[in-house]
């Protein structure tokens, strides 16, 4: 029975949430899965709390050794990039710091590969909301915390994908595809892009239903000022998305753009006048805002240009590791 077991490595990418860290590693140790079958690697994305210290502290008990690494590049996906590098196992199955769930998740998720035509495997990721208050404005704009495609396992198909919180694949594929588009700080695909690859390579995402996470959401952090900054982040990825369709970026666009935020910031200010709900067109503003500035540095910026293209994020990041070990 043991052999059917598939061998698994968590990674965990963190910062400044080391409150969450000891809760999120009991739940894992907690899981009904062969503790010789995962490994648990930590990736300290450039925290300024104590979270060194706590891994050290979990470290202190008789379980079995979490791996912590520290990588200072900030942004989800560069954090994932390099955990990745670290890991030992056939499968590498991210979980957020902000995710609880049942016992028999890894069962459930790493039994998809028995089928060996699985690339990629993802379930179902349900909004969790602290205290269980959740402000009525929020209603149809809660983003990216909650995923559901139905209750029937299958292959899904582009342009569905999978989310970060509740995401696996084989780490094979996870090099031959080179890893994440990072997303953070100059805009990118992260993990639709990551499924984009799969797909092209021919590989299938399996969705996952049983296979539940719950991801913890706070009504003191989902505010209004967190919606625009949202938004314009957003509006970097379309922009980004739409240089890597069309490898052009047009003076008419830019001006499109600039027009649009402006015709939101006056229809906001318009709403907010009269007693109306203006937050959506502040996020449409922020949105249209960045994609102008986003499209003004392609249009000039030949190595931004280049970067864009670019979907191998892995054999840059393996030689900075190679340079900082030898100095």
């Amino acid at each position: 029975m043991k052999g059917h077991f598939i061998s698994a490595s968590i990674i965990v990418p963190t910062r400044n949430r080391c409150k969450n860290l000891t809760k999120l590693v009991e739940n894992i140790r907690k899981q009904n899965y062969p503790k010789d079958k995962f490994e648990m690697i930590i990736v300290d994305n450039g925290s300024t709390d104590s979270t060194r210290k706590v891994v050290d502290e979990l470290n202190s008990s008789n379980e079995k050794k979490i791996k912590y690494i520290y990588e200072p590049n900030p942004g989800y996906h560069n954090a994932v990039n390099r955990g990745a590098l670290e890991a030992n196992n056939e499968i590498i199955v991210l979980i957020d710091d902000d995710t609880f769930f049942e016992g028999n998740y890894l069962n459930i998720l790493l039994g998809a590969y028995q089928d060996r035509q699985v690339s990629c495997a993802g379930g179902k990721i349900i909004g969790h909301w602290e205290g269980g208050v959740k402000p009525d404005w929020v209603e149809n704009h809660e983003g990216g915390s909650g995923l559901d495609l139905g209750t029937k396992k299958r292959f899904l198909f582009w342009p569905e994908s999978i989310y970060g919180a509740n995401f696996s694949v084989r780490r094979d594929l996870f090099y031959k595809v080179g890893g994440f588009n990072p997303s953070r700080i100059y805009g990118g695909d992260g993990e639709t892009g990551f499924c984009k690859k799969i797909y092209d390579i021919g590989g299938k995402i399996m969705w996952v239903p049983e296979a539940v996470v719950w991801h913890v959401v706070s009504a003191r952090t989902i505010t209004h000022s967190w919606m625009k900054r949202r938004a314009f982040q957003q509006g970097k990825c379309n922009s980004y998305d739409a240089y890597r369709s069309t490898h052009c970026v047009k003076i008419s666009s830019i001006v499109k753009f600039f027009i649009r935020a402006a015709i939101c910031q006056l229809r906001s200010y318009k709403l907010m006048l009269s007693g109306k709900n203006y937050r959506s067109s502040q996020w449409a503003a922020a949105n249209n805002f960045s994609r102008f500035l986003y499209d003004i540095r392609l249009f000039f910026d030949k190595k931004f240009r280049a970067w864009v293209l670019n979907d191998d994020h892995l054999t840059g990041l393996i030689e900075k590791i190679k340079t900082l070990s030898t100095k």
